[in-house]
């Protein structure tokens, strides 16, 4: 995206397309090139293991040769794994007792579930004060794991909110 001269409005440079709502097979994984080339040096090392271990066994060639996705399943599922661990908020504009109420709810359905009150003004306030006056805010936002994120939106949409596009 290139931003248009003067105006804060963001332009799509010509030639390029935009990537759908496609994300990424590794959710918290970014591989460079040394991290791709230890994967496919793995797969090639667990893949030449496969096959000389079904040659010996006398068994076919491509049966060995399939264990070169073992790396790769190997690190989607450590990734998930991550992903799940990791909080993240959801902010509908709902009051703090209506966050807390759908916490509590979330908890006894062994959701670890907070509330985060949004303190009105400016930002910087509430980093330089961490026991900010609670009693000021007016609306919250529900923190939860990653993992549980279909027991959330079920709870969300019983309550008759919307929830935005969770992951």
């Amino acid at each position: 995206m290139v931003q248009s001269g003067s105006s804060a409005e963001y332009l799509q440079p010509p030639g390029w397309r935009r990537r759908g709502g496609r994300r990424s097979w590794l959710r918290t994984a970014r591989l460079n090139v040394v991290g791709w080339s230890a994967l496919l040096g793995a797969c090639l090392v667990v893949a030449a293991l496969g096959i000389a271990t079904t040659t010996a066994l006398g068994w076919p060639r491509a049966l060995g040769a399939a264990g070169a996705v073992i790396p790769v399943v190997a690190v989607v599922f450590a990734d998930r794994r991550r992903w799940a661990r990791m909080e993240t908020s959801v902010d509908w504009g709902g009051s703090v007792e209506e966050v807390a109420r759908i916490a509590d709810e979330l908890a006894a359905e062994e959701v670890h579930a907070r509330v985060r009150p949004d303190v009105p003004g400016p930002p910087w306030r509430v980093r330089a004060d961490p026991f900010h006056d609670k009693a000021e805010a007016r609306t919250a936002a529900l923190e939860y794991r990653n993992g549980d994120v279909d027991v959330v939106r079920k709870k969300l949409r019983e309550h008759n909110v919307r929830p935005p596009a969770l992951p």
